[in-house]
Order: C-alpha cells, then structure tokens, then sequence
C-alpha cells in the first residue's frame, strides 16, 4: 500500500514546533550579542539585519503594548514574526509602503495569513537613552509571584536586597525555541514570565538569552510608586489598511514557510496526489477481484457436491459413464 503524503506546514504552532526550523540550532548567544545594551548593534543595523533575509529566519520579536481596553492594568506582551521591510520594485512604481516594516502576530486562521502589523520607526532602540532600571533577580521573582493575585512587582530601591541595575531595548529578539510560547496571541508580563522565563532557567537559557530574560522581568516591574505598567509598555502596534500590493507581499512571504497554505496548486503537487490515489484504485479493484473470486467459487455446485458418494449409484443406474 502507498504511504500517506507528509502534510505541508499550514500554521505557525507547527512551524515554531519543528525544531528543524531554527537556524540557530538552540544556540542563540551570536544572535543576542547583536542586541546587547550597551554593547551590541545600532538600532538602524539591528532593522536591517532583522529584515535582510525574512524566508529564511525564524525570529521572532517582542514589544510590551498598554491595553487600551484596560488602561490601568500592565498591559501585554505581544510576538511579532516574519518582519520584514517592504522594499521597492526595480522598474516598478513607488509604493506608500516603501521602506516600512511590517509583521505578523499571532497565527494561521484557516487559510488565512495572521494579521499584519507595522513597526514603529524607533525599533530596538535602547529604552530612555540606555537608562538602567532596578528590577528583581530570578528567585525574588518567583517568591514575588506566588502571590496568586499579584501581576506586577516593584519599585525598588538602590538598597533593595536581590536586585539589580539593567538596561533594555524597546524590542528584543525571540529565539525560534520560545515563540510557539507566543504565537498563539498576547499574553499579560506575568503569564509571559512564568512560561517563558521559567523555561529559560530550565534549559539553561538565562544567561545566552539575557537580553530576552532581562525584557520579561522588567516588563513586570514598575518603575515608580503610581505607575500602571512597566517603562517598556508602550502604545499597541498599528494594523495598516492593506491594498492588493501589500497582501501580495505579506502572502507570498508567509508562503514560503507555511506552503499548506498556499491554495495554488502545483503540478508536482498534482502528480504525486494523482499517483497516490492511482494506487489506492487499483488495490481497491483487486481487492474486489479476489471476493468475486471467491464468491463464484463457492456459488459453482458439481454433483459431487451435491451427492456426494451415492452419485457412483445414479450414474450405474443410469448406465452413464464417469
């Protein structure tokens, strides 16, 4: 019998589920020492190397939104992936996206592509011009946040024991190995610090992913007595009002990493599907063959059949030979 064909990608719980997607290989410290702060990439080099080779990168990226439903609470952190910069056609008219970069958030919806988002043109720059706040180490956290109730943590001050001085970028990387933690939608600092930030400990990630580990802690802590949300959050991303030219642009990227969504058929496609049920017709009609078979065989009757030994006495009777 012909084997099942291996069904094609169609959704980013998949794709960041596959292990074979990273090009990192779990090894991310080269990736987050373009972030560092001080000591990494520009912010205007950081978005070009975040959007030189968007079919081929698995990272993704994370902002801290306020919610405008809920303008006193902390607010969410929101994973955007597939980044890319709308670049202009050679030969072909200027566009208003021209330069502008965009994203997806969130996952697949039949087949449809995730929403698109555009990033704002202060990406990854180091937050309140590389000004360090005072945020709680890992342990603190976690005692902090056994109180079922609590969502945010802090101030601290300068003498507050197991603390420390950090510094952040508006946006910082996620590795392919934590963003099915994010694809699936928003999620508010506490619930991102719990799964993320635990699984950054158990795999050993703390200090490979410093930049990610350092953004989830201070995305829960507030900064002075009166605030509502960390000094990340920030206003939510914009959704543009797509033409025919960016949906082309985002669906053919999307595309090329989820081709089950792709609804045009290809050729090869066809032809290993026509071959496939090919198979499957012919196993059918001999299987059907074999019963006809075997029913005929047993509905032909001989008089043997019938009568058995006493059949040697009718044909003596009758004077008929064997």
């Amino acid at each position: 019998m012909a084997l099942p064909l291996a069904a094609a990608l169609s959704s980013f719980r998949e794709y960041y589920h596959d292990n074979t997607r990273d090009e990192h290989n779990q090894s991310y410290a080269p990736l987050m020492q373009a972030f560092a702060v001080p000591n990494g990439q520009t912010p205007a080099t950081l978005r070009d190397l975040s959007t030189n080779n968007p079919e081929a990168t698995s990272v993704g990226y994370l902002v801290h939104c306020l919610d405008p439903q809920n303008p006193a609470g902390p607010g969410y952190l929101r994973a955007v992936h597939n980044v890319a910069r709308y670049r202009a056609a050679l030969g072909q008219p200027a566009t208003i996206w021209d330069g502008r970069i965009f994203g997806s958030t969130g996952d697949t919806v039949g087949t449809q592509i995730p929403a698109t988002v555009e990033l704002p043109v202060t990406l990854f720059q180091q937050l309140n011009n590389g000004a360090a706040y005072r945020v709680a180490n890992g342990p603190l956290m976690a005692l902090l946040f056994a109180e079922p109730n609590r969502q945010v943590c802090g101030p601290y001050g300068n003498h507050d024991v197991a603390t420390e001085l950090i510094q952040c970028r508006n946006c910082v990387p996620i590795p392919h190995r934590y963003m099915e933690y994010f694809i699936t939608g928003t999620n508010t600092p506490r619930e991102a610090w719990e799964v993320v930030g635990q699984a950054l400990n158990v795999n050993g990630d703390e200090g490979h992913c410093k930049v990610l580990f350092d953004f989830l802690r201070l995305a829960c802590t507030l900064n002075a007595v009166g605030d509502m949300a960390s000094p990340l959050a920030g206003a939510d991303l914009t959704t543009p009002v797509p033409d025919v030219a960016l949906i082309r642009h985002r669906t053919n990227l999307i595309n090329v990493k989820l081709p089950g969504l792709n609804r045009t058929p290809t050729l090869q496609a066809g032809t290993e599907i026509v071959a496939a049920l090919g198979g499957l017709v012919t196993e059918q009609r001999a299987t059907r063959q074999d019963a006809l078979d075997r029913r005929t065989e047993e509905q032909t009757k001989t008089p043997d059949s019938y009568y058995g030994a006493s059949i040697v006495h009718v044909l003596r009777m009758c004077q008929v030979p064997d």
